[in-house]
């Protein structure tokens, strides 16, 4: 099968994220790859801390942990997972209802198809007819049933409602070709949406598939940036 360009680049942006098991044994976080700074844009370190038997998970900044600069702050993972789940489960609805558009808008274009195949059909056959009574013009000229200057003067007349109706004719055959590249189009990013939709069940291949990046600031605010095509929502950003 014919691999599309923008499915080909998310399959390589995720062979990027490592999701190996580290020296220590721990596997890669839910976040792994997705998860920045939004000042220094380095990506954030995870860090467990335990007091008297209890452990808490933070994010944090590198470069701040390594003395380079850049600003103070942190986040605890369970309330980044909160914060996300939420703009996900926003973006899920927005992608459901869109489901519901999709298939709308190919009704609609279904609709228009139809009403059109019938009016170039007609405007074929007029436009056929005229190019008929041009020649027959011809004919008759030869024939001596016209003088010359009339015979011209008819002909552009002629020609004049030929070329107006071939005019209107490509117009009809342009859009109803627009509309079946408009089908097409939905059908596809209809089926594109099911398959995004259908990964929500795998929280964190779900994550890496419609989430481009996740940049955490100071005062723990959050920017989520979406992978979506503009198709489907146009280009979305959160700032939480």
């Amino acid at each position: 099968a014919i691999v599309s360009r923008e499915d080909f680049e998310i399959v390589q942006e995720l062979l990027k994220v490592d999701t190996r098991a580290k020296a220590d044994g721990t596997c890669s976080h839910l976040f792994s790859g997705l998860l920045f700074c939004g000042d220094c844009r380095e990506p954030m370190y995870r860090r467990v801390n335990r007091y008297k038997g209890v452990s808490k998970v933070y994010f944090i900044c590198p470069t701040r942990n390594r003395g380079q600069g850049c600003t103070r702050h942190s986040i605890p993972e369970e309330e980044l997972e909160g914060i996300v789940w939420k703009a996900v489960d926003i973006q899920l609805r927005l992608l459901e209802e869109k489901e519901a558009v999709f298939q709308r808008e190919k009704e609609l274009c279904e609709e228009k198809c139809k009403k059109l195949l019938p009016e170039i059909k007609k405007k074929k056959m007029q436009a056929e007819k005229k190019r008929e009574e041009i020649r027959q013009l011809y004919h008759q000229y030869r024939q001596g049933k016209m003088g010359k200057a009339e015979y011209l003067a008819r002909k552009k007349w002629e020609g004049n409602l030929a070329g107006e109706m071939e005019e209107e004719l490509a117009g009809m055959e342009a859009e109803e070709k627009g509309l079946h590249q408009r089908m097409k189009e939905t059908d596809a990013d209809n089926v594109a949406l099911t398959e995004w939709l259908e990964l929500k069940e795998d929280k964190k291949g779900f994550l890496q598939c419609v989430i481009d990046s996740i940049d955490v600031y100071v005062e723990k605010a959050i920017e989520i940036k979406w992978k979506y095509r503009d198709s489907f929502t146009g280009t979305l950003t959160e700032k939480l």
